[in-house]
């Protein structure tokens, strides 16, 4: 299955990630938590919805934050001015906006 969203294209399948058509390597961890995110486009998912979603993920839920570092790193190593591809709000999760969200600020 596909999912594609504000340039980021991924296949579920043959777990590929794309970014403007560059493939990029995410690890098992980062590719779970980016499909989910696609998945729930528009939608903030908690950390705790994140963490499950990494089955040998161990530690705390702080683990999370690192790992969106890492996936933003990855995805975005030499970041398009202007785009915000996942959002984080203070107390309540992660999310990836839909463009009507993007264009509410």
């Amino acid at each position: 299955m596909f999912y594609q969203c504000l340039g980021v294209t991924i296949d579920t399948e043959r777990r590929n990630v794309y970014v403007f058509g560059n493939a990029k390597r995410l690890s098992d961890g980062e590719f779970r938590i980016l499909a989910r995110l696609m998945r729930s486009h528009g939608r903030y998912l908690t950390r705790d919805e994140l963490h499950s979603e990494c089955k040998n993920l161990q530690g705390s839920q702080r683990n999370v934050d690192h790992m969106m570092k890492r996936i933003r790193r990855k995805l975005f190593a030499t970041p398009k001015a202007g785009l915000i591809f996942i959002e984080s709000c203070y107390n309540i999760g992660y999310r990836i906006p839909t463009r009507d969200q993007l264009n509410e600020k």
